[in-house]
């Protein structure tokens, strides 16, 4: 009786010491993992549409502003074109913006914008797009087909730039997983990824992103740039050191316009995603200011398919214009930030803008 006794203390000292021993190796994973998981990556409050390309929003369904307000569209004024010999308008010969009374694009930036953009600086060579990559939608695509076939000719055309480029893609589809049926993420090795892991593969520093035009007629401001702010996370959770530009939303010609996705919408979009990228330590590169026209929608001469794609001579007004338009070197970054005593291009005190309500680091 006394060994079974003696047995059975011992079993409970050794369960005893088996607990404690878990609870302790258990805090302290608790707490490693928490010194690793620098940044938090907040659920996704939004169900990406399985068909969101630029074509289908002509559908009035698609989505609204965040100001209905701002995007309540009227019939035409009847004023703004001729009626037919019966004196009936004909409403195929309207321009979108008579059809849907569309507000006028800017033609400029707003003065506290145009403090947010890179600014001027010397001309580079194709050396400023080394271990780089260009994330984006068609347009973006339609980029990395320019670069392809000025690379037979000039092996070194935009440096040794990379490019993840899918048809329709947007901002809310690069947070869909690959699981899911809406998956359209790109291959990378035969292998289909999501776009961080991607470009940690390809071991890159530095990430231009171009999305938003399958964004902006379906999500209001806050939701876009909410998404924006995951997929930034995203990114820089899986590349350290990394630095992210992005270039702003490219504009739609006069005739291209639709009722729920039109240039003064993008400019407001645009407007924003300047203050959101100061604030979230990014850089805006307003690549879209030599694709327009005076008037401020996309130059016929500039465009593909008297919509959004663009020719051959609107990406070199583009090329010409990030390099004359160049993000710091980290080293620059560095100094800069020190002679500043703060993180570079983070600054809660920009001046508002409406639409977004951020705060730096916080998506």
């Amino acid at each position: 009786m006394k060994k079974q006794a003696k047995n059975k203390r011992d079993s409970v000292s050794v369960l005893g010491g088996l607990i404690i021993l878990g609870a302790v190796l258990g805090c302290a994973l608790i707490a490693e993992y928490g010194t690793k998981e620098e940044i938090q990556i907040p659920e996704i409050y939004y169900t990406p549409p399985s068909q969101a390309t630029i074509p289908n929003l002509y559908d009035p369904e698609n989505g609204s502003d965040s100001d209905p307000s701002v995007d309540t569209l009227q019939p035409a004024d009847p004023n703004l074109t001729d009626r037919n010999e019966d004196g009936v308008i004909d409403e195929a010969d309207l321009l979108p913006r008579e059809k849907y009374d569309l507000p006028y694009p800017q033609t400029e930036r707003p003065e506290d914008v145009k403090a947010m953009i890179v600014q001027h600086s010397a001309r580079s060579g194709y050396e400023y797009f080394d271990n780089s990559v260009f994330l984006g939608d068609s347009v973006t695509l339609g980029l990395k087909n320019y670069a392809t076939k000025k690379r037979q000719t000039d092996s070194y055309f935009l440096g040794d730039a990379k490019f993840i480029a899918v048809g329709s893609y947007s901002v809310a589809d690069t947070l869909v997983p690959l699981e899911s049926p809406n998956s359209i993420h790109s291959l990378y090795n035969g292998e289909r990824m999501q776009p961080q892991d991607i470009i940690a593969r390809m071991g890159v520093k530095k990430v231009f992103i171009c999305l938003g035009l399958n964004d902006v007629g379906i999500y209001t401001q806050k939701e876009y740039l909410t998404n924006y702010s995951i997929l930034i996370n995203r990114i820089r959770k899986e590349v350290e050191d990394v630095q992210i530009a992005i270039l702003s939303v490219t504009p739609l010609t006069l005739e291209g316009e639709r009722k729920t996705l039109y240039n003064e919408r993008i400019d407001r979009y645009n407007n924003v995603l300047a203050a959101f990228a100061k604030e979230y330590g990014c850089y805006f590169i307003d690549v879209s200011q030599v694709l327009k026209n005076e008037e401020g929608y996309l130059a016929d001469e500039l465009s593909s398919d008297n919509y959004c794609h663009l020719e051959p001579t609107a990406y070199d007004a583009w090329i010409d214009y990030m390099l004359t338009h160049c993000i710091p070197t980290p080293e620059e970054e560095a100094a800069i930030a020190d002679g500043n005593q703060g993180p570079l291009h983070i600054d809660k005190g920009i001046p508002e803008v409406e639409g977004w309500e951020g705060s730096a680091g916080e998506p």
